[in-house]
C-alpha cells in the first residue's frame, strides 16, 4: 500500500491547490487509496495493534491476551467504512478532531459523531472481553 500510495502522491502533486496542508492532501491521498483497495479485496493482514507483555508474563496470559488482540482487529475491520476510518485516524493514529476532519472532509462533529458510534458499537461487541 504504501508503494501504490507514494505513486499516487508522485503521480498527482501537481494537482495539490494549497487550499489544506499539505500532510492534510497527502492523508487524503492515503485514505482513499486504502478505501479503494479494502472495497475491492477483503482485508487479511493484522491491523499491527501491538503491546509491550513484558518478559515476566504467563504463557496463558500472552494466549488471552492474543486473542483478545485479534478479536479487537476484527471487530475493528468490521466496523462500516466511515466509522473505521475516522476511528483508525484519531484513535489509533492520534490525530486530533480537526486533522482528521480536514482529511475526511467532514465537520469536527460529524467526526466526533463518528468515533463515539464506532466505540460504542466496538465496547458492545467486545463486552464480554472487557467484563470481569
Amino acid at each position: 500500500m504504501t508503494q501504490e500510495i507514494f505513486l499516487k502522491v508522485f503521480e498527482s502533486v501537481g494537482s495539490f491547490r494549497y487550499e489544506s496542508s499539505f500532510a492534510t492532501w497527502l492523508y487524503r491521498v492515503a485514505v482513499n487509496t486504502c478505501m479503494n483497495f479494502q472495497r475491492d479485496r477483503k482485508p487479511t493482514e493484522s491491523l499491527g495493534v501491538t503491546d509491550d507483555l513484558g518478559s515476566s508474563v504467563s504463557p496463558e496470559t500472552i494466549c488471552e491476551q492474543g486473542e483478545l488482540q485479534r478479536k479487537i482487529e476484527a471487530e475493528i475491520a468490521s466496523l462500516p467504512s466511515p466509522l473505521k476510518v475516522a476511528f483508525l485516524l484519531v484513535v489509533v493514529e492520534g490525530m486530533t478532531y480537526r486533522e482528521a476532519s480536514e482529511i475526511l472532509n467532514l465537520s469536527v462533529d460529524a467526526l466526533r459523531m463518528r468515533v463515539c458510534r464506532a466505540r460504542q458499537i466496538l465496547r458492545e461487541k467486545l463486552k464480554d472481553y472487557t467484563e470481569g
